[in-house]
């Protein structure tokens, strides 16, 4: 990694510890119909009505505050959701669990700092609909939620340990290593 491509890192995977429910919320209506793309799966994922009750819903929220983050912290990752998107590493890439025809789940994780100094790495889910169907509506982002550094690495090897049923993960101590090298960037 660059100089300037760490200096990018840490500005894109910073964010304040207090942003309200409100400015979470007219951020997220500021992206609908954009096309956000991942750096690293190149996958071009939206945000529509649905997926933004879902991002700022009291569920997600209530997830991320048992995980040790305050909601101010929940609404400052969804701000910068689109940020987080870009970096994140795709850890599993699944069947959907109600066995909905044509759904696949794809998890992401990405490392983010706040302005306190807290790590905190985020959990993207994203939903690919209409896989194998006449119409296919692509990939939305999904739910969001923040855990801590110590849940990252037991993220990774749980899937992992299914990789070979369910997932076509390549290599999860791949992903863990470019997770602590971005990890080393913002510390």
């Amino acid at each position: 990694m660059t100089q300037a491509q760490r200096t990018q890192a840490i500005n894109d995977l910073t964010a304040k510890n207090d942003v309200t429910q409100k400015e979470a919320k007219e951020y997220l209506g500021t992206l609908a119909g954009q096309n956000l793309k991942n750096d690293d799966t190149g996958i071009v994922a939206q945000i529509n009505t649905s997926q933004k009750n879902k991002l700022i819903s009291n569920k997600s929220v209530d997830r991320s505050i048992s995980n040790g983050f305050s909601v101010g912290q929940h609404n400052a990752a969804i701000k910068n959701i689109v940020n987080l998107w870009k970096h994140s590493l795709q850890i599993e890439n699944r069947t959907d669990r109600n066995n909905q025809p044509g759904v696949r789940i794809k998890k992401f994780i990405v490392p983010m700092k706040f302005a306190d100094g807290k790590i905190g790495y985020v959990n993207l889910l994203i939903k690919e609909s209409g896989v194998s169907l006449k119409d296919y509506f692509g990939h939305r982002i999904y739910t969001l939620e923040l855990n801590g550094i110590e849940a990252f690495e037991s993220i990774v090897r749980k899937v992992e340990a299914n990789s070979n049923r369910q997932t076509r993960l390549s290599n999860a101590n791949n992903i863990i290593a470019r997770l602590r090298s971005v990890t080393r960037v913002l510390v």
